[in-house]
């Protein structure tokens, strides 16, 4: 059933996302070292995201909704609270080893994760003992997510697939794809995670259905817009908004 109601969600936000004007028309360009990822928008799409002042993610706001709130030390992550309106907020902090997380606490109750290199993937159990796999590519951008549920015997798997010529959305901002999937391993919220990418997402694969996003790009090869399509139906694009830091 959870499955069902997240199929219909990225459907309703993806495929049924319609054109707006585009805000970066007319705008001077940002020097591209200096380009960072502000919004991504559709009708039913919206993710707005904060830095500090050192230019890393401070808050990837999901439509409202769902808020991830960023703490370093030093260049890692230290600590992310997630906010949703269905509740309850929690707290995670994360400890690494040779700058992989090697273990995370949420709300006071720890995780121990094991990174393996081989296949760049880490994995852990949850408290009802389920088995999650993250397995990230060379860009350190999701490649693929398995959920294995205890209690069903069965596993779900996310695979996103990526133009490597290009430059996604977060080319130029520090990765929390990881950290958001930790959160929310098998949600709406690891497909947006996907979309916020070094490289730009073409295809994300998932229980059955393909979508593809067929993309546009900017004058320096920035991801601009997304018309995202499954099967027969397709939708109006999804756009990219940057801001210099």
């Amino acid at each position: 059933m959870k499955t069902k109601i997240l199929i219909l969600s990225l459907i309703s936000v993806f495929i049924f996302s319609c054109k707006s004007d585009d805000e970066n028309a007319g705008t001077p360009e940002i020097p591209e070292n200096q380009k960072y990822l502000n919004e991504i928008t559709g009708q039913d799409l919206s993710i707005k995201l904060t830095y500090t002042p050192d230019k890393k993610v401070e808050s990837v706001n999901l439509g409202g909704i769902m808020l991830y709130l960023f703490a370093y030390s030093g260049d890692q992550i230290e600590t992310m609270q997630y906010i949703s309106n269905d509740g309850p907020d929690l707290l995670y902090r994360f400890t690494y080893e040779n700058n992989r997380i090697s273990s995370f606490t949420i709300n006071d109750y720890n995780i121990q994760m094991e990174w393996n290199q081989a296949d760049r993937s880490y994995f852990f159990k949850n408290d009802n003992q389920d088995e999650i796999t993250i397995i990230l590519n060379e860009n350190e951008d999701l490649n693929k997510v398995y959920h294995y549920v205890h209690e069903d015997d069965e596993t779900n798997m996310i695979s996103y697939f990526y133009e490597d010529s290009r430059k996604g959305a977060m080319t130029n901002s520090n990765h929390v794809s990881t950290y958001m999937t930790i959160a929310s391993y098998f949600s709406i919220n690891s497909i947006y995670a996907g979309v916020l990418s070094k490289k730009p997402v073409k295809t994300i694969a998932f229980h059955g259905l393909i979508f593809s996003f067929e993309n546009t790009y900017d004058s320096q090869e920035f991801v601009s817009e997304s018309i995202v399509s499954t099967g027969n139906s397709s939708g109006s694009p999804i756009l990219y908004n940057y801001k210099q830091l």
